[in-house]
């Protein structure tokens, strides 16, 4: 699965870009944890991916990479492909792994204005089981649901939180998750932002992580990114780093 993941990303990748000035410029879910109540426009493929290193509880994880792919197939919605490869370091051996599958969609329901409405979207995902390694797949399909929305407080300054629940294919109780993000225009092609998210519920203890990092669109169709983080929690990930790249092409 995974080198057939590449092989339509290096297809896709190698079409034609359509005019710099078509659209506005390429809006992500990534790097913040929180997604981004925007869709990608009808007719339009997006691919988000990145590589992360994270170091928790004595592990090192390599992720190799997380890839989202986004799809737009109406104005106001897009279908999703949401998959994680990871490398895991420990002793006595190290390991390959490929969190399931997961298939969605984002549906926008509020454009939102300057200051008084916030652009606010539904996403919903569904991971299936058997589509992952062997130590990674889980008895039943695994939904999940966020509600995000997004405050733009002046052009330069906006406020991102999600507010979802995940369920993890073991169990019917659920895990609540949040986020709070908020992003600073520097330049107007480079972005800050600060994040605080977590999950409490179905995982035991709860799980706080604090993060901030940097996105930079080179052109109106890419972007390129970097972000860093620490848990707060003891059950949270030590610390990580990752960098990523974002582009939007034609369908």
């Amino acid at each position: 699965m995974r080198i057939s993941l590449w092989i339509a990303f290096f297809v896709l990748i190698s079409g034609s870009l359509f005019s710099q000035n078509e659209l506005p410029s390429i809006q992500t879910d990534r790097p913040s944890w929180a997604r981004a109540p925007f869709i990608v426009p009808k007719g339009r493929f997006q691919f988000e991916t990145g590589f992360l290193f994270e170091r928790s509880g004595g592990l090192s994880n390599v992720y190799l990479p997380s890839t989202a792919i986004r799809i737009g197939i109406l104005k106001r919605a897009e279908l999703r492909l949401l998959t994680d490869v990871f490398y895991t370091l420990k002793s006595p051996g190290n390991s390959w792994n490929v969190r399931p599958l997961q298939i969605g969609t984002k549906v926008n329901l509020f454009e939102g204005n300057e200051k008084l409405i916030p652009a606010v979207s539904l996403l919903a995902h569904v991971a299936i089981p058997q589509a992952a390694t062997k130590n990674q797949r889980v008895a039943h399909p695994a939904p999940n649901l966020t509600l995000t929305a997004q405050h733009v407080i002046y052009k330069t300054l906006a406020f991102n939180y999600n507010l979802g629940m995940e369920w993890y294919g073991n169990s019917a109780v659920p895990t609540y998750t949040y986020s709070f993000s908020p992003g600073l225009g520097i330049l107007s092609n480079l972005s800050a932002f600060g994040e605080i998210y977590g999950f409490v519920g179905n995982l035991g203890l709860p799980v706080h992580v604090a993060q901030a990092g940097f996105a930079y669109q080179p052109k109106s169709n890419w972007q390129l990114d970097i972000h860093g983080g620490a848990g707060l929690t003891q059950a949270s990930p030590d610390f990580f780093v990752g960098i990523g790249i974002s582009g939007r092409l034609k369908n």
